[in-house]
């Protein structure tokens, strides 16, 4: 049985890429640093810079994979640091602040690559299109009782010989 061939554009491949699995590690690592520090400590804007940072090369797919792995850990990192005695509500509002920050930079960035994405397709697509039509520009003499078109040397035609040699119909 043959292995199908993965092109550039192939999800599975994007998800290989060395950026792709490099904010991962980074993800894990904050969450290993997040997990072993005191639970006052905001490491886990940690993640919210990392989602950031993804937002600005990633594809939409990567974007949410990201910041669905970075909200995990940010709530994981809360519930698995040591308690020191900080106050309960300051860390949980350190954690909704985190949570809400990773969701809106996903949200924005995700957004921001989808646009992108339509913009470059509407882009090939008006290039395509422009190449497909060619038009037909200026005044075109006719005469009125034959319905011919003179050329520029000053020659009648008829419509039919004129648009095939001046267009690609």
């Amino acid at each position: 049985m043959a292995i199908p061939a993965m092109s550039d554009s192939d999800p599975r491949l994007q998800l290989l890429s060395p950026r792709f699995i490099g904010t991962v590690i980074t993800a894990v690592a904050v969450l290993a640093l997040d997990a072993l520090t005191p639970l006052g400590l905001t490491i886990s804007l940690l993640q919210v810079l990392l989602i950031w940072i993804t937002s600005l090369w990633a594809n939409p797919r990567q974007i949410i994979l990201i910041g669905a792995l970075c909200l995990v850990f940010t709530v994981l990192g809360f519930w698995w640091s040591p308690r020191d005695g900080t106050e309960s509500w300051v860390a949980a509002g350190n954690l909704l602040l985190s949570v809400g920050a990773v969701l809106a930079i996903a949200n924005t960035g995700w957004r921001r690559s989808t646009a992108e994405q339509d913009r470059l397709r509407a882009a090939e697509e008006l290039v395509r299109s422009q190449a497909e039509i060619k038009v037909l520009t200026g005044l075109l003499p006719i005469c009125a009782s034959c319905k011919k078109i003179r050329d520029d040397s000053g020659n009648w035609e008829t419509i039919e010989t004129y648009i095939t040699r001046h267009s690609e119909a």
